[in-house]
């Protein structure tokens, strides 16, 4: 059970467990979602119209995966009630397949809500490869139990 409302303090960070992103990732990602955007998946475009080394991970895809990292850790898994929107959603530097990320999540702010049994929590969250480099950023609204 993660943390409820009145458990999270302000300024305390968390540090999620570490995921290498595949090429398979992105072929999945892609066929999923049907963005076949040349970046991600046509290597002689990469070549030929880029700075990038290699085809790269879609910026939503690396969002998606970030989902699963607060699920995955724990922090809030069965005591969110809503995720009630995402602000200031900044893509800061690419991803590769091959690339090990992880998020970083900060607790920024707690709210009271109306209903007694939950509360608003506004979290930083980092996407941070392997070598440090904070890849994605953006603050994540969610209602959490009390």
């Amino acid at each position: 059970m993660g943390l409820r409302f009145d458990e999270f303090e302000i300024g305390r960070t968390y540090l999620s467990a570490r995921r290498t992103i595949r090429e398979a990732d992105v072929e999945q990602f892609a066929a999923l979602s049907g963005d076949y955007n040349p970046l991600h998946v046509d290597e002689l475009y990469i070549k030929e119209n880029t700075n990038y080394r290699q085809c790269i991970a879609h910026g939503a895809l690396t969002f998606a995966i970030s989902t699963g990292f607060s699920f995955q850790d724990g922090l809030v898994a069965g005591t969110t009630l809503a995720f009630l929107g995402v602000d200031e959603l900044r893509w800061k530097h690419v991803i590769y397949p091959g690339d090990t990320i992880r998020m970083q999540t900060t607790v920024l702010e707690k709210k009271e809500s109306k209903d007694p049994s939950r509360g608003i929590v506004t979290f930083q969250r980092d996407i941070i490869n392997q070598d440090g480099t904070v890849c994605m950023t953006y603050r994540a609204v969610l209602m959490i139990k009390r």
